[in-house]
C-alpha cells in the first residue's frame, strides 16, 4: 500500500510539473507577437504583459500546488483494491464467541493444525449475517485447507452460496435437503455443505476430474458415434458403458452451468426401449413416468420424483423411432 501511495505522489508531481512547463511556454509565445504600436508603447505593453504573465504564473503555480496537495490527500485516502478481500479496519478478531466454532478451533490447534480466523469481509459475507469462522491447515501445506463458517441461520448461508459464490464458478452441483440443508460443488471454487444450524463447511474444489474415455470409433452404430462426437465438441466428458454396446454416459454443464448427465443407448427398437424404462422405474412408487408420442414416430419420456427427495430427477429425453435413447438429468 505504501508503494502505491508513493507512486501516486510521484505521478501527481510529474503531472503538475508538466502543466507548469506548458504554462511557461504559452507565456513566452504570447509576448513575442508583432504589433503596429510605437516602440515605447510596445515596451509598456510588454511590461504589462510580463506583469500579467508573472501573475498568471504565480496563480497557476498556486493552483497546481493546491491541486497537488489535494491529489496527495486523495491518494492517502484512496482504498487499495486488495482491501476488498482483506479484513476491513472495523473488523478485529478478539476471540471466537460461538461455542461450536470455538471448540472446533481449539481442537484443531491441539491436533497441530494452523487455525486462522476468517472475517466477513475476507469471505465476502458482509450482509449475510455472518457470525465468525476459520480455516485450518497443516503448516507445510496451507493451500489444502478446511474452512468453517457460522451464519445466523441456514437461509443466510444458503443465500451466501447462491448469490456470492455460485455466480463466479465454472459449473455447479447444488442439492438441497429437508427444505434448507445444502450440499454444493462449485467448479474452481469450493465444495461443502450448509447445515440446519447455519454452519457451513467448505474445501477448495477444482472439479470432479473426469476425463474422456470414449471416442466415436468405439461405437458401430452411426447415430451413437455421431452423438459421442457432438457431446465431446460441447465440452462433455464421454465414457463408454462397460455393460452394453453402443451406449455411453456424458458429463457436462447445461446453458445455466448446472452439471448434467446424459445417457445414450441404442436399443433394438422403440418398444424394447420403452420396456426398459417401464421395468427399471415403474416399480418405484415415488417415481412417475410419462410418455408422449411425437409426429416423427419418436416418443418423449419424462420421469420425475413425486417426493422431491431424489436429486437426479427429473429425467427427460426422447426415444427415436428406431430405438435410440437420449435422456438427461441433474448430476
Amino acid at each position: 500500500m505504501k508503494n502505491r501511495k508513493l507512486f501516486a505522489v510521484i505521478l501527481a508531481m510529474a503531472i503538475a510539473l508538466a502543466m507548469f512547463a506548458g504554462c511557461d511556454s504559452g507565456s513566452g509565445s504570447k509576448s513575442g507577437k508583432k504589433s503596429s504600436k510605437s516602440e515605447s508603447e510596445e515596451e509598456e505593453d510588454e511590461d504589462d504583459e510580463d506583469d500579467k504573465d508573472d501573475k498568471e504564473d504565480k496563480d497557476s503555480k498556486k493552483d497546481k500546488e493546491d491541486k497537488k496537495d489535494k491529489e496527495d490527500k486523495d491518494s492517502d485516502d484512496k482504498k487499495d483494491p486488495d482491501d476488498d478481500i482483506l479484513i476491513d479496519d472495523d473488523e478485529t478478531f478478539e476471540g471466537f464467541t460461538d461455542s461450536n466454532i470455538k471448540a472446533m478451533a481449539e481442537g484443531y490447534e491441539e491436533m497441530g493444525y494452523v487455525v486462522e480466523p476468517v472475517m466477513a469481509s475476507e469471505l465476502g459475507a458482509k450482509g449475510y449475517n455472518y457470525v465468525e469462522g476459520f480455516r485450518m491447515y497443516l503448516e507445510e501445506d496451507p493451500d489444502t485447507f478446511f474452512g468453517w463458517a457460522k451464519f445466523e441461520s441456514t437461509e443466510d448461508g444458503v443465500d451466501f452460496v447462491n448469490e456470492v459464490w455460485l455466480p463466479n464458478c465454472d459449473g455447479y452441483i447444488i442439492h438441497t435437503y429437508y427444505g434448507d440443508n445444502m450440499v454444493f460443488f462449485l467448479d474452481g471454487l469450493y465444495g461443502g455443505s450448509v447445515s440446519s444450524d447455519g454452519l457451513m463447511e467448505y474445501v477448495p474444489y477444482e472439479g470432479d476430474g473426469r476425463e474422456n474415455t470414449a471416442s466415436p470409433e468405439d461405437f458401430d452404430d452411426a447415430d451413437v458415434a455421431a452423438l459421442c462426437k457432438e457431446y465431446q465438441d460441447k465440452g462433455f466428458k464421454v465414457q463408454t458403458d462397460t455393460v452394453y454396446d453402443n451406449s455411453f454416459m456424458a458429463y457436462g454443464v447445461n446453458e445455466d452451468r448446472a452439471h448434467i448427465q446424459v445417457y445414450c443407448r441404442k436399443f433394438a427398437d422403440k418398444d424394447t426401449a420403452i420396456n426398459y424404462f417401464d421395468e427399471s422405474y415403474s416399480s418405484m412408487s415415488i417415481l412417475s413416468i410419462r410418455y408422449t408420442d411425437n409426429s416423427d414416430g419418436s416418443v418423449s419420456v419424462y420421469i420425475d420424483d413425486t417426493t422431491d427427495s431424489m436429486t437426479t430427477f427429473p429425467m427427460e429425453g426422447t426415444i427415436s423411432a428406431d430405438g435410440l435413447v437420449v435422456v438427461s438429468y441433474p448430476e
